[in-house]
């Protein structure tokens, strides 16, 4: 319940389609940092490149899994020392907040990275 509850309140918000249900977005994850871990500079866009034969093909819905539109990001806990969500491309951090979310799109209205 809790995580339809979420889904629907951020489609809300993005007016984007939100339910893993019905296949209009991933799965959620759940990450967690000790201290001194981090991810790599990286894209969330993850197909862009790839043909559609080298993607998921869903027949009763006429329709190829692709790309990451966008990205939501909740923060579920302080964090004592570091721990920022980076955006290098424009020069911007967002410090993680308990009970704070952060959002970005990963693709342009055409499609594009």
């Amino acid at each position: 319940a809790t995580v339809s509850k979420l889904s629907r309140r951020i489609s809300w918000v993005t007016g984007l389609a939100t339910s893993t249900w019905s296949d209009d977005a991933e799965l959620m994850q759940v990450a967690n940092y000790m201290n001194g871990g981090h991810y790599n500079p990286h894209h969330d866009y993850v197909m862009k490149e790839k043909q559609p034969d080298h993607m998921i093909y869903l027949p009763e819905k006429n329709l190829y899994i692709g790309d990451r539109i966008a990205t939501w990001m909740f923060y579920m806990s302080e964090v004592g020392e570091g721990g920022r969500t980076v955006f290098p491309r424009i020069g911007a951090g967002v410090k993680p907040t308990a009970g704070s979310a952060v959002f970005w799109y990963n693709l342009l209205p055409n499609g594009g990275p």
